[in-house]
């Protein structure tokens, strides 16, 4: 195999990667926290869930979560994307649930106008000991797609 075949095969794998990836994320994309549509989530999610997203690190907020557990304990195990999908939290997560969880954390905070994507990456950086250097990768990929 010559050098420029050797060239077009690595270009014709990092390709088809990609696109596995692409199809993965549109996947995810079109199926994100859908479940909170429907069965025992829907009314929780309805009534309670959305006006208090950020809460986890107010002083009531184990009281609240005890309102709500068994909808939010049945939506982690349906939703990849939360690290309490999973016995070892982000630990076990692959690259796409990862993706999914930080736009899931971006849209978050774009909702709330009192927390800013660097409060929200700080506030789960404690909560899931998630790394410096992976919380960096966050902080800069937030700054590249413009969400403050």
């Amino acid at each position: 195999m010559t050098n420029k075949e050797k060239t077009l095969e690595h270009i014709r794998k990092v390709q088809l990667l990609l696109k596995y990836f692409l199809d993965k994320l549109t996947e995810r994309s079109e199926n994100h926290d859908i479940s909170k549509l429907v069965d025992e989530e829907s009314e929780v999610y309805s009534k309670e869930v959305i006006n208090t997203i950020h809460a986890f690190d107010h002083p009531e907020y184990e009281h609240y979560l005890n309102k709500i557990r068994i909808s939010i304990e049945t939506h982690y195990s349906k939703n990849r994307h939360h690290p309490e999908h999973f016995s070892n939290s982000i630990n076990d997560m692959n690259l796409i649930d990862i993706i999914e969880m930080f736009c899931d954390w971006c849209s978050c905070s774009s909702l709330d106008q009192d927390l800013s994507i660097k409060d929200q990456l700080m506030r789960n950086k404690r909560r899931y000991n998630i790394s410096e250097q992976l919380n960096t990768i966050f902080l800069n990929t937030a700054k590249v797609i413009g969400i403050k």
